[in-house]
């Protein structure tokens, strides 16, 4: 929607609902059917295929992907530092 410069108010016009329902699609708050799908689709001119989601293989830097023998170079996120006064 943002490289098309595309409102929720267009893109519920195309689906044939208010802007505000829209919105409530885009957030995953009502479910999509397939037509809402197809006419998308046909909207921005790309494959139905791209607007499904898929699977991403897990690659090396993935914890699930890591054994518990070989270690990890991953660093830890933040809030996992011990603290420290006086700085």
């Amino acid at each position: 929607m943002f490289l098309n410069r595309t409102t929720k108010k267009q893109l519920g016009e195309v689906l044939g609902i208010s802007g505000p329902t829209a919105g409530r699609k885009i957030r995953g708050e009502i479910s999509w059917s397939l037509s809402d799908l197809y006419r998308v689709a046909d909207f921005f001119e790309v494959d139905i295929i791209d607007l499904l989601p898929h699977r991403v293989t897990q690659t090396q830097e993935t914890p699930d992907s890591l054994s518990r023998t070989e270690g990890s170079n991953l660093v830890a996120g933040a809030g996992f530092e011990p603290t420290t006064s006086g700085l």
